[in-house]
């Protein structure tokens, strides 16, 4: 059974189009930092959307870029 971070791994690897390795990163690191781009971004959130059954808050979707992503899992969790 694969857990919710991998979960994420995976969706950030078949949607983030990172120019880095995934599997190099560590949970909390800052993907924008590591390659993710805007545009990748929001499939990276539709992915997680239809994969988890949740929906992000619309704040969730401003000014994406003025601060790194949160670690993803917990609240993930907490949603699903």
């Amino acid at each position: 059974m694969s857990s919710i971070t991998d979960d994420i791994r995976e969706i950030l690897l078949s949607h983030g189009q990172m120019s880095v390795a995934i599997s190099t990163l560590d949970d909390d690191a800052d993907l924008y930092q590591n390659g993710l781009t805007s545009h990748a971004s929001v499939n990276v959130m539709l992915a997680l959307e239809n994969n988890f059954d949740i929906e992000f808050p619309i704040q969730c979707c401003e000014n994406q870029r003025s601060s790194p992503w949160p670690p993803l899992p917990r609240p993930l969790k907490s949603w699903n």
